[in-house]
C-alpha cells in the first residue's frame, strides 16, 4: 500500500486556510461568512472536476470529499427540509453554538455589562408593564462603581401601532434568574432582542441581533463541510486501496496514474 504523501505546498495551503477560517470565525461579519461561502463552493466545485479528470486513489479521494462535502452542505442549508417542517439542527450547530462565545473577540467595552448580565435581577412584574419602566429598572438594579448609571442602552425598533415600543405592556415575573436570561425573555414578548455593541446594550429586532451569530454559524459550516469532505476523502481513498488489493492476501496495487 503506497504512502499518503502530504507535500510542503500542501501543507501551506492547508495552513492558510486554516489561518483565513479562524480569523472568519474570530471575526464573524456577513463579509467574512460570504467570503467564507464562496471559497467553500468554489473549492468543492473544483473537486468535483478532480472527480472527472483524475483516476486511481486522487479520483478515490475527491469523490469521497465531494460525497461528504456537498452533502453537509445540502444539509446545513436545509435544502431537505421546508422551514415550517420541525427541521432538526445539526450536532454542529449546537456545537458553533458553544464555540461563539469562546471564538468571538470580546470588545474590552463589554466586560462590565457582561459581568452584570450574568447576576440575577429579580423581574417581578406580574402586572402589565411598559417596556420602557422594566428597561429603566434594569439600569438602576445593574447600577455600579463600573456602571455607575447602570447598563448603557440603546433601543433601534421601529414604533408599533399605538407608538414607541419602549410603551409595549409586558408581563414577566421571575426570581434568581440571571438578568441574560429574563431580560432576554422580556425582550421576546415585544419581538425583540439584545446584542452588545462597543460597551453598550443595543436593543432591536430578533432578526438584526442574531446577524452576528448567524455569520459566525454560515462561516463554521463552511468549514464543517471542507473538513466532512477531507474525511469523506480520506474513507474513499482507503476504500479504493482495500478494493484494490489482490485475492490471496497480497500487497495493494498502486493504481495512482
Amino acid at each position: 500500500m503506497g504512502r499518503f504523501r502530504y507535500s510542503v505546498s500542501r501543507q501551506l495551503a492547508s495552513l492558510a486556510i486554516l489561518t483565513i477560517g479562524f480569523a472568519s470565525l474570530r471575526y464573524a461579519s456577513t463579509t467574512w461568512a460570504g467570503a467564507a461561502l464562496l471559497a467553500t463552493l468554489f473549492i468543492l466545485s473544483v473537486a468535483l472536476l478532480a472527480v472527472i479528470y483524475l483516476g486511481g486513489r486522487r479520483r478515490a479521494f475527491w469523490l469521497g470529499f465531494v460525497l461528504l462535502g456537498w452533502g453537509y452542505m445540502a444539509l446545513a442549508g436545509g435544502a431537505w427540509w421546508s422551514p415550517g417542517a420541525g427541521r432538526p439542527d445539526l450536532v454542529t450547530t449546537h456545537l458553533l453554538d458553544r464555540l461563539y462565545p469562546l471564538l468571538a473577540v470580546p470588545n474590552p467595552l463589554d466586560k462590565p455589562i457582561l459581568a452584570a448580565l450574568e447576576k440575577p435581577v429579580q423581574m417581578p412584574f406580574a402586572n402589565a408593564t411598559p417596556l420602557g419602566m422594566i428597561l429603566q429598572y434594569v439600569q438602576t438594579e445593574t447600577s455600579s462603581p463600573t456602571l455607575t448609571s447602570g447598563i448603557p442602552m440603546l433601543v433601534q425598533a421601529d414604533e408599533g401601532p399605538d407608538g414607541p415600543v419602549e410603551r409595549t405592556p409586558v408581563t414577566l415575573n421571575l426570581i434568581g434568574v440571571p438578568l441574560r436570561t429574563s431580560l432576554r425573555a422580556v425582550l421576546q414578548k415585544v419581538g425583540l432582542a439584545y446584542s452588545l455593541q462597543d460597551g453598550m446594550l443595543l436593543i432591536t429586532s430578533s432578526q438584526k441581533a442574531r446577524d452576528l451569530t448567524e455569520s459566525f454559524q454560515r462561516a463554521g459550516h463552511c468549514y464543517f463541510a471542507l473538513l466532512f469532505g477531507f474525511l469523506g476523502g480520506l474513507a474513499g481513498q482507503a476504500l479504493q486501496v482495500r478494493g484494490a488489493r489482490p485475492p490471496g492476501g497480497q500487497g495493494a496495487m498502486d493504481q495512482t496514474p
